[in-house]
């Protein structure tokens, strides 16, 4: 059964407004948001979305953040179009502790903590992947490339500790062995543009050769897959081109957020859409699930924030 909201019940609203928001991350304690756009990194309170502080950075354009495993620092991702590429490391107990490294003469569109938090991979608008060593105190930028998307990258996701996803441009999907830093599979369904990986939460009963991520593309499908088998599992076309997706913590429930406002909750089982809410008149450029699976974060292109119920499907 399909439920649609064409006007959702609001549980909080940013007052934020200007450039669209391109990247957001819970804060360790689950009490705040880190929120990206081109006017810089803001802290928002969480649940209530108050602005508490603005976080210095030297960033043009913010396209991901991400905090470490142990949740000591974060990195955001951006850099100047056309010029250079830069990851800035921060610390999270130290607001003037930045460490900044440039990497490529392009954007970093999107980034992913390795090797417990000592190393970056990152995804590059000049279609180069990088693994950046960014421990403290090393001596000069240790930067590894590795390349096989022909155009710009636009997503990387951990699959596990040795194994990497990538998509863009190009329209494939690639998984990389982190070790040798090699193409082991290419995948070529999406007919357009791959905007988005999000790799489902590890179940209990889940081996590593079972792990499975969804991508968005300009096609106007979400599609899942079993990377290490080789597989696309299914996929579901929708009425707009989904551009971010986000699991619930279990793994059930795959959301999809649209150019169109609309955010599908959907049965990973089936990709079967349950549930709509429509926030018309916006882009819907990321999405967070809260810890809990009763809430949805939704950064649009208005420059708002935007604190939504997420009920499980009846």
């Amino acid at each position: 059964m399909q439920i649609l909201l064409l006007c959702p019940n609001l549980l909080g609203v940013s007052v934020l407004a200007g450039p669209p928001v391109t990247a957001l991350a819970i804060c360790p304690d689950g009490q705040q948001l880190l929120v990206g756009s081109q006017a810089g990194l803001a802290l928002l309170s969480l649940p209530a979305l108050q602005p508490l502080q603005t976080l210095n950075t030297r960033l043009q354009q913010i396209h991901d953040i991400r905090f470490s495993p142990d949740g000591r620092q974060f990195f955001a991702v951006g850099g100047s179009s056309g010029e250079r590429g830069v990851i800035e490391v921060h610390s999270w107990s130290n607001e003037s502790e930045v460490r900044s490294f440039e990497v490529g003469d392009d954007l970093v569109y999107q980034a992913e903590w390795l090797e417990g938090g000592t190393r970056i991979a990152a995804a590059g608008a000049d279609g180069v992947c990088r693994l950046v060593r960014v421990e403290s105190g090393a001596a000069a930028i240790d930067v590894t490339e590795f390349v096989g998307h022909s155009q710009p990258v636009l997503a990387i996701r951990r699959l596990d500790d040795e194994l990497l996803l990538t998509a863009g441009i190009d329209q494939t999907l690639r998984l990389w062995e982190t070790g040798t830093l090699t193409t082991r599979r290419t995948f070529n369904n999406h007919t357009q543009p791959v905007f988005e990986i999000a790799v489902r939460p590890v179940r209990a009963e889940e081996r590593t050769g079972g792990r499975v991520a969804a991508t968005a593309g300009a096609d106007r499908t979400v599609r899942l897959w079993n990377p290490l088998q080789g597989r696309m599992l299914r996929f579901a076309r929708l009425s707009s081109v989904p551009l971010s997706l986000a699991w619930t913590s279990d793994g059930e429930l795959l959301i999809a957020g649209c150019s169109s406002g609309e955010i599908l909750t959907m049965s990973a089982a089936t990709l079967q859409q349950q549930r709509v809410q429509q926030l018309q008149g916006l882009r819907i450029e990321e999405l967070l699930v809260i810890p809990g699976d009763q809430q949805l974060i939704a950064g649009c292109s208005s420059g708002e924030v935007r604190l939504l119920p997420l009920i499980p499907p009846e």
